[in-house]
């Protein structure tokens, strides 16, 4: 099954690319716990995740010696995509926490 945009679905044995998968997950987090997904995807700290994806892809898949290689700026790039996602997760768990909170004082009949 292959998810298409946001909630169409279509049977398809090809597997979600990592970037599709995380935006899916957060806006189904977000609607399961009855709020709309904060996340912003149009931020420096977004680019920075999907930089760092490539930059695991080339260690993992390395197409020579010099794929191996790690520079001061790799791991720049990777600790701003980390503190986005780790911000970013924190965020979702406040608001489905505030949320719960919310209907166990003053629950929907």
């Amino acid at each position: 099954i292959k998810v298409i945009g946001i909630y169409g679905v279509s049977r398809y044995k090809r597997r979600k690319r990592f970037e599709d998968n995380l935006k899916f997950t957060f806006d189904s987090f977000s609607e399961a716990h009855g709020f709309s997904c904060p996340v912003d995807f149009n931020t420096s700290g977004w680019k920075a995740l999907l930089k760092s994806l490539k930059i695991r892809n080339r260690l993992l898949h390395p197409k020579g010696s010099h794929d191996l290689e790690v520079i001061q700026k790799d791991l720049d790039i990777v600790q701003v995509a980390a503190d986005w996602y780790y911000m970013n997760r924190r965020l979702l768990f406040e608001k489905a926490t505030n949320q719960f909170k919310t209907h166990l004082i003053s629950p929907k009949p």
